[in-house]
């Protein structure tokens, strides 16, 4: 006897409670699945965007949102800090590099982030197009934002005040696209980076005067943010380019190149204390670092010094606790598809216990008409935690496109995913364990004689 073949002739005689069985399971496992593989993608993205930023300090607050702010790009920044004290952070010798941040504008959505070309190496970032930009109003964009505005090499754009697409845009400054970035599956690929120059420029005097009676402000309009900061220890090149720029000498492209590199370990003499940043980002030279300078910081300055790995913890424990209530769903969905198959194959017994009567008679032996209702039990499990899987995928492929989160990796089939199989396939099992043992246990001649 075939018991395979039967078993499925039998599941395809019942279609609408095959049909149901499978897609319950289908259900549980698309939720466990998506979960296992969502969980692998996102701290796969949050420490990408980490790219071995230390510390990141900012203005007073939560944390967690400095962090979110400046490291995601997914909140609104805490504040501002004062240039002068972030110099100060920067000549510590436990720091090995620092990046500035400066935050406020966008452009449809997409936020334009005043940097150096230090900020896009953290993520060996390299333009697909063109060239880094160099001087003020220069815009190198993410790989997303080019694909998504239409923007190309040499194209002009203004951004708008706020990281709001709607809001006051800053017309009278124009940005010019110098380069368009590879993909680097993180926060990068949807921003906009330019020199700080430029962000000072855009909130500069013209800034202030335009804009004292707007609210709804991401940073200070009555602040210029100031000069970079100048090392007068720089190599002889270097120096040369700084004596330019105090004799306000006109500088070639090349030169505002290399002061743009260099000028976030230069300091100035003498630094407005309205000069101000939204952020720093640092780079510690050694691990004692970790300990005592966000305490230095935070104890006796104004800033706050936040460690993205104890505030990504942080997060990683509040997503974790609702990815843990979907998954307990999902089982509760998958044993209610233990029971499903429990009613199924029990009404299937009821209907067909003259036809079990006949194949014993017929010479079939007890254990295998046991086998026949276990079987179609494995292959209903078997059949949803396929499905599920191919619906996985699908979503997968379509998730990009509807949610706008880049997922670097297709799914292959997970170790989780395996396991996944085995307790289905028990859950299977099970449903189909009593039915079994009934049809076990048929009295042949009751059956037949009251047929």
């Amino acid at each position: 006897m075939d018991i395979l073949k039967i078993s499925i002739a039998k599941l395809i005689s019942k279609p609408a409670g095959t049909a149901l069985s499978i897609g319950l399971f289908a259900v549980g496992v698309v939720i466990i699945s998506l979960i296992i593989n969502f969980e692998k993608a996102i701290q796969h993205q949050l420490h990408r965007n980490l790219a071995g930023i230390d510390l990141v300090v900012g203005a007073k607050g939560s944390p967690l949102q400095l962090i979110l702010s400046t490291v995601f790009h997914m909140d609104a920044p805490t504040g501002n800090i004062s240039l002068a004290e972030a110099g100060r952070i920067s000549r510590n010798p436990m720091v090995e590099k620092t990046i500035p941040l400066a935050l406020g504008d966008n452009y449809r959505g997409f936020r334009i982030v005043g940097t150096n070309q230090d900020y896009p190496v953290l993520y060996n970032a390299k333009p697909e197009k063109g060239t880094w930009f160099s001087i003020s109003g220069d815009a190198v964009l993410g790989w997303e934002v080019a694909r998504k505005s239409g923007l190309g090499i040499g194209d002009n754009f203004s951004g708008v005040h706020g990281l709001h697409e709607q809001g006051h845009s800053h017309d009278y400054f124009q940005y010019t696209v110098t380069g368009i970035l590879e993909k680097t599956y993180s926060a990068l690929d949807k921003l906009i980076l330019t020199p700080v120059e430029s962000v000072w420029d855009v909130h500069g005097r013209k800034s202030s005067e335009k804009h004292d009676d707007h609210e709804d402000c991401d940073h200070d309009h009555n602040h210029d943010h100031g000069p970079a900061v100048v090392d007068e220890k720089a190599d002889p090149g270097l120096q040369e380019i700084i004596r330019k720029v105090e004799n306000e000498e006109e500088l070639s492209r090349e030169e505002m190149l290399i002061f743009s590199n260099y000028k976030n370990l230069l300091t100035t003499r003498e630094s407005d204390p309205s000069e101000e940043i939204t952020a720093l980002l640092v780079v510690f030279s050694s691990a004692a670092a970790g300990v005592t300078l966000p305490r230095m910081i935070n104890e006796s300055t104004n800033l706050q010094a936040a460690v993205p790995a104890i505030e990504l913890n942080r997060l990683w424990g509040l997503l974790d606790f609702g990815f843990d209530m979907m998954q307990l769903l999902a089982w509760i969905i998958i044993v209610i598809s233990g029971a499903n198959i429990l009613v199924h194959l029990l009404n299937t017994l009821s209907q067909n216990r003259y036809e079990i009567a006949l194949i014993r008679v017929l010479g079939a032996p007890s254990y295998k008409v046991f086998l026949l209702l276990i079987s179609q039990g494995v292959i209903l499990a078997l059949s949803g935690w396929i499905t599920g899987m191919v619906i996985t995928r699908l979503i997968w492929i379509l998730l990009p496109e509807i949610t706008g989160f880049d997922l670097q990796f297709f799914p292959a089939l997970s170790s989780g995913e395996v396991w996944l199989l085995f307790y289905t396939m028990l859950t299977g099992i099970a449903g189909a364990l009593l039915p079994a043992i009934m049809a076990y246990r048929v009295n042949i001649h009751s059956t037949l004689s009251n047929s």
